[in-house]
Formats: C-alpha cells, sequence, structure tokens
C-alpha cells in the first residue's frame, strides 16, 4: 500500500467513506453533512499546517485515511478504511505509517484517539498499535475511551 498526502483528488472518496451509516455511528461527530460542506472542510483540513491528512492507495484505488490535527504537544487520530477493504491489514498499516509521520511531522508528544466503547474494531487496532487507555472524554454528549500513545 501506498501512503500519501491527501490531495482534492481524494474528496469524493474521503466524502463517501465518512458518510458511510457505520463511520458516521462511531464517528466523534455523527451529525450528516453534505458534499458541499464536506469539501470546504476538506480543502481546510489539507491545506492546515497543524493537520497530516493521509490516504492509502492499493493498486485498484484508495483504500482509507488516517488524519492527525494537532493541538498543543498532542495530535487526534482520525481512522476509516472503505467498508469492502477492511479486515485486510489496510488500517494497521495506515496508523503505523500515519503514526511515525505524525511524530515526525507535527512533532507531537503524543496522539490521542477518541474510540466509542462498542467499537472493538478500534480498540483493538490502537490497542494493538501501542495506545494505551487513559481515559474517557466526552464529545457530540457521548463518552468515548480515551487512548494515547506516547512519542518513542
Amino acid at each position: 500500500m501506498k501512503i500519501e498526502r491527501a490531495t482534492m483528488a481524494e474528496c469524493r472518496f474521503v466524502y463517501d467513506l465518512a458518510v458511510e451509516p457505520s463511520v458516521r455511528r462511531m464517528s466523534t461527530d455523527p451529525r450528516q453533512f453534505s458534499f458541499e460542506e464536506h469539501q470546504g472542510w476538506y480543502a481546510s483540513r489539507i491545506a492546515d499546517p497543524d493537520v497530516l491528512f493521509l490516504i492509502g492507495h492499493a493498486p485498484d484505488g484508495p483504500v482509507g485515511y488516517v488524519r492527525y490535527a494537532r493541538h498543543g504537544n498532542a495530535a487526534e487520530v482520525a481512522i476509516a478504511v472503505a467498508r469492502d477493504l477492511r479486515d485486510r491489514g489496510y488500517a494497521r498499516e495506515l496508523l503505523r505509517v500515519g503514526d511515525e509521520r505524525a511524530f515526525s511531522e507535527l512533532a507531537v508528544s503524543s496522539l490521542i484517539a477518541l474510540v466509542l466503547p462498542p467499537n472493538e474494531a478500534s480498540r483493538t487496532l490502537f490497542s494493538r498499535a501501542g495506545y494505551a487507555l487513559t481515559g474517557s472524554e466526552v464529545r457530540s454528549g457521548t463518552t468515548h475511551d480515551r487512548y494515547e500513545r506516547r512519542r518513542p
């Protein structure tokens, strides 16, 4: 898998993935949004120096994304893989490469992932990647488990 910075060329792919019902249910912000709203948000994210937005590409096309948003000395991570491409190791590889790049390129000391308790796949992914469960945090009125990985 090739992992590169996101460009406007992947805007529709990221939108289609983000509005997929299983992704919305597990998001820190489950609100629905239009493609037009997404385009503006996406353009601002990929241009923001405090955001590292990466897309994973297999030979047949994009498979998923991992995004890091820096807030002080930490970056919050969001990850998603296309529904029909899950359970093939893409999320693990996106997170492995993304974490290395986030520590380096964003110069943060820790990475934070907020995961809904029923999202067993993400809980397992982050735990196996070296993230520790450090508590909980409320977002959009919902309690999420807070996982943290410190710079090696």
